[in-house]
């Protein structure tokens, strides 16, 4: 139960970076500036980062809970 809580923590970290993405995408006056912004966050994030962390949350809170 422990690890599918954990697995649960990483969804919400996922898309709670997500919603951070889409709101200071939406913060740019200009539309296009704004979808740049969104694009080049989420590329980066995955790469380092947020979205990352969370899916190595989820993929060790299902592995785990498999286990046991």
């Amino acid at each position: 139960m422990t690890w599918l809580l954990l697995s649960l923590l990483g969804l919400v970290l996922i898309i709670s970076a997500i919603f951070y993405f889409v709101f200071v995408a939406k913060s740019y006056k200009n539309k296009t500036l704004g979808t740049i912004s969104f694009i080049f966050d989420f590329i980066f994030s995955i790469g380092s980062g947020a979205i990352l962390i969370g899916l190595l949350l989820i993929i060790i809170g299902i592995v785990m809970a498999g286990k046991s």
